[in-house]
């Protein structure tokens, strides 16, 4: 006699509640395992997170420990260039003292192309004389002009005068300077040497030197003499 095998349907739902009920005999070390999974990660996690906590708090704390320098300021001052002095020269000497010399000649210290007679520096020279006057040789006293010497001069008076006008003609090494005054003398002076480089003009009362000033390039008037104007 054969058994009879009767066939049971239990539901999926059913079974699962069962086999929870009984516990899972199978999963259990799979379960122990997969927590212990994942245990370890989140410990592990938590190491980095800490790590990276650490990292970022000593990278803090380093920047603000060590703040960037700012850079200084440099001003830079220039020196403003000296502004150039103004020069006027009167005249070229070759060699020559600023103060008085005791004596009357320097041989060979002639500019070049100067009048070596003083009739010649009066001929060319006599054009340059302010006034509406004829000077005249004939009136005129050449004999003191000397190329030779810092300071020499020639008196000259206008044609047909006796009380003037006279112009005091002034050399420098033979080198036409000028007259003593700028208009004509009212009156003739006399005039003498007292250096090398000095004359000294005398008419009554009245009495002017005229220095040759090395250090200025010039003739120094210093006194009073008479002119046609006053």
């Amino acid at each position: 006699m054969r058994p009879t095998v009767t066939k049971i349907t239990i539901p999926a739902a059913v079974a699962a509640l069962t086999l929870t009920a009984c516990g899972n005999p199978f999963g259990a070390s799979t379960e122990s395992k997969s927590t212990k999974s994942s245990g370890s990660s989140s410990s592990s996690s938590a190491q980095v997170s800490h790590s990276s906590s650490s990292s970022a708090a000593s990278a803090a704390t380093s920047s603000s420990a060590s703040p960037s320098s700012s850079p200084s300021v440099v001003t830079v001052t220039a020196t403003p260039e000296p502004t150039p002095s103004t020069v006027t020269v009167y005249a070229s000497p070759d060699k020559s003292s600023s103060s008085p010399s005791s004596s009357s000649s320097n041989s060979g210290k002639a500019k070049a192309g100067a009048p070596t007679s003083g009739q010649e520096a009066l001929e060319q020279n006599k054009s340059k004389l302010r006034g509406s006057y004829t000077w005249a040789a004939s009136s005129s006293d050449t004999s003191n002009y000397d190329a030779n010497v810092e300071l020499s001069w020639i008196m000259v008076g206008a044609q047909g005068g006796t009380d003037g006008p006279y112009h005091i003609m002034l050399f420098h090494y033979g080198e036409y300077l000028g007259t003593g005054t700028y208009d004509p003398l009212y009156g003739k002076p006399n005039i003498s040497r007292t250096a090398a480089n000095q004359i000294l003009a005398t008419h009554n009362t009245n009495k002017a030197s005229f220095t040759w000033d090395n250090s200025q390039g010039k003739i120094v008037m210093s006194g009073h003499l008479p002119t046609v104007n006053g």
